[in-house]
């Protein structure tokens, strides 16, 4: 339950940062789904652009989610109860994600954009006590696996 204007701005900035990276998922996995046609049609050049863009995606990502953030926060962008409370939020909205791990990572780096922090702090960041990126998975990861044994062409052939 939001009992004050603070914890409403920390919750909406939390939803903020869960979209900024749903969005920054979203155009990677557009990105990546590409390297299939850029591989068969030995578009080298092509991916190598994809891949520099993937690069370069992550950072503009956090740009952008950053600037909206410093808008939404106003004078309340470097108030440290206030990024606790977005964290706490933020908790939240990510739980029962199977990805919650890489969605604290994006988290934090934009509270090492806000604070400048040097080591960690934990009020305002996870730290890897914190994220357990196993605690999700209930099943065994299908895969298929050959033996050796054979040449290489008739390995891939397979």
């Amino acid at each position: 339950m939001i009992v004050n204007e603070k914890e409403a701005l920390a919750h909406d900035c939390a939803r903020l940062i869960r979209a900024g990276f749903a969005d920054y998922n979203a155009r990677f996995r557009g990105i990546t789904q590409r390297a299939q046609a850029r591989f068969e049609g030995r578009d080298w050049v092509g991916a190598r652009d994809d891949a520099i863009a993937r690069i370069d995606l992550y950072d503009w990502s956090v740009s952008q989610t950053s600037k909206l953030l410093t808008a939404k926060l106003g004078e309340f962008a470097a108030d440290r109860d206030v990024w606790a409370e977005i964290k706490a939020h933020f908790t939240e909205l990510v739980m029962t994600l199977l990805d919650q791990e890489l969605n604290k990572t994006f988290f934090n780096t934009l509270t090492r954009r806000f604070f400048k922090t040097r080591g960690v702090d934990p009020a305002i960041e996870f730290v890897a006590l914190d994220i357990e990126p196993t605690d999700r998975i209930t099943h065994p990861v299908a895969r298929l696996s050959f033996a050796a044994t054979q040449s290489d062409s008739e390995l891939f052939a397979r």
